[in-house]
């Protein structure tokens, strides 16, 4: 995601730039403070991650592999066990009256971890370039 926002501005600092070396050297400034703000982001959800695996709590330790496996459940259920017991329709129309926000919260909630891993790991590859 981050490299598209890059080659986005990169794009739109050569269509208003004439000047080659202008353009290279507003793009190497802007893709600096864009990885460096990356970087930032990811440093501070690491640091989330580590306080949440030294917390003395239990739930607070284990609240990502509950979900993780709550989710594997379900999606077994679902794939396997409501086709069988003949409930699947019944699920379906059940998952279909809960409201989209409740399902865009599920996304942010597991997908920022999960893309912010992948970002650092984009991030860590095109700065050894």
């Amino acid at each position: 995601m981050i490299l598209d926002v890059i080659n986005t501005v990169g794009s739109i600092i050569d269509k208003y730039l004439t000047n080659k070396g202008q353009a290279a050297e507003a793009k190497q400034q802007v893709t600096e403070v864009l990885l460096t703000n990356e970087q930032r982001v990811i440093e501070a959800e690491k640091e989330k991650w580590i306080a949440d695996t030294k917390s003395e709590s239990p739930l607070t330790r284990l609240w990502r592999p509950i979900t993780a496996l709550a989710m594997l459940g379900l999606f077994a259920y679902m794939i396997v066990l409501a086709p069988f017991l003949g409930t699947l329709d019944m699920l379906i129309e059940a998952m279909q009256e809960i409201p989209q926000n409740f399902w865009s919260l599920l996304m942010i909630a597991w997908g920022v971890p999960a893309a912010g891993r992948s970002v650092e790991k984009t991030v860590k590859e095109f700065v050894k370039k």
